[in-house]
C-alpha cells in the first residue's frame, strides 16, 4: 500500500502526491454493510445514500471509516463528512472546510472508498465551480453554536424555493440535487437573493 499523504497547499487546496491508493480498511459483506448504514440515526438521507459527520458514526461502521482516514493519511480536521453509499460496500469521505461556518460550505475534495476491492480515488474540486452543500445543520453535533442558525437559513432557503427539485417525486430531504456553484449563484440571483452571513438578504 502506498501512504503518501496530502498536502495542504497556500491557496487553500489539497495537493496529492497520489491520486489513486490502495486502503485497506476492512470487507464487510454487502448484507451487514446495508445493515450498518441503516442503523445511522443522524445525518442526511438522500436517495440511497446516507450523508453523516465522522464524529456521529458509532460501532462497526465508526471503526471502518476510522481505518480507512488512517491508512489514506488524512490531516486532522479534514474530510470531516462521510457519504454512505447503501447498496454497497462502498462510501465517500468529504472535505467541507467551511462546515459550520459557512452558509453554503464548497467541496474540495473527496475520496472515494471501495472495501470490496481495497481501493480509494482522489477527486480533487477547484475554486471557481464546486459542489454545494445544502442543509449542512443535519451533518453538525446537535450543541454546534451555529446550528439554530443554519437551521433558520434551510427554513429560508425552502421558502424561497432555493431547494426545489422538479424531477424529483419524493420528499426533498431525500431528493437533494447536487448544485454547483455556478449555478447556485445563478439560482440565488433568478430569485433577487444573496447570502450574507449565514442569512438569505433580498438585493437592493
Amino acid at each position: 500500500m502506498m501512504r503518501s499523504g496530502l498536502e495542504l497547499q497556500p491557496d487553500g487546496t489539497w495537493k496529492p502526491s497520489c491520486s489513486m491508493r490502495r486502503a485497506s480498511p476492512g470487507r464487510p459483506s454487502k448484507l451487514h454493510w446495508a445493515s450498518l448504514v441503516a442503523d445511522v440515526k443522524r445525518g442526511k438521507r438522500v436517495g440511497s445514500t446516507v450523508y453523516v459527520n465522522v464524529l456521529d458514526l458509532a460501532g462497526d461502521l465508526r471503526a471502518i471509516v476510522n481505518q480507512a482516514r488512517t491508512s489514506l493519511d488524512l490531516a486532522p480536521g479534514s474530510f470531516r463528512v462521510v457519504k454512505l453509499h447503501s447498496d454497497r460496500p462502498t462510501f465517500t469521505l468529504l472535505d467541507y472546510p467551511g462546515l459550520g461556518v459557512e452558509a453554503f460550505p464548497t467541496l474540495r475534495a473527496s475520496y472515494l472508498v471501495n472495501l470490496v476491492a481495497g481501493s480509494s480515488a482522489l477527486r480533487t474540486y477547484g475554486v471557481d465551480n464546486p459542489p454545494v452543500l445544502h442543509r449542512q445543520e443535519l451533518l453538525l453535533p446537535a450543541r454546534h453554536p451555529r446550528r439554530a442558525k443554519l437551521v433558520k437559513l434551510t427554513a429560508d432557503a425552502e421558502r424561497d424555493g432555493l431547494l426545489d427539485n422538479p424531477t424529483c417525486a419524493i420528499p426533498a430531504r431525500r431528493c437533494d440535487s447536487i448544485v454547483r456553484l455556478k449555478s447556485w449563484g445563478k439560482r440565488l440571483a433568478s430569485k433577487g437573493l444573496r447570502v450574507e452571513g449565514l442569512r438569505l438578504t433580498r438585493e437592493r
